[in-house]
């Protein structure tokens, strides 16, 4: 499954959470594991509220590219504030033991 595998990759980085290359980003990878995780549980929140037969497609260029070309461009778009970490992520700050939000959504 693939998000079984981008959680396995996740897992890897994690003891390199502090560590950043601004050649790459302005943030650690702490931060960068931090969002995705954030994205993924906004995600699976709005699966879960969504109604399938609501449902109503609409056609989207920028979604049609980013499809097609399976690349998102950096530094195009602007996360949500929701899935934004608010300053420095350390290690221990992405322990799901840690993490009030995290626990109580998968216990």
């Amino acid at each position: 499954m693939p998000l079984e595998k981008e959680l396995s990759t996740i897992e890897i980085y994690l003891s390199r959470s502090e560590q950043q290359n601004s050649n790459v980003s302005a943030v650690s990878i702490g931060w960068h594991i931090d969002h995705s995780l954030k994205v993924i549980l906004k995600t699976c929140e709005a699966v879960k509220k969504s109604n399938p037969r609501e449902y109503r497609w609409n056609f989207s260029l920028t979604r049609f590219l980013v499809f097609t070309l399976k690349s998102f461009p950096r530094g195009r778009a602007n996360a949500p504030k929701s899935v934004m970490a608010d300053g420095e992520i350390t290690e221990n700050d992405l322990n799901p033991e840690n993490s009030f939000e995290f626990s109580a959504q998968w216990v």
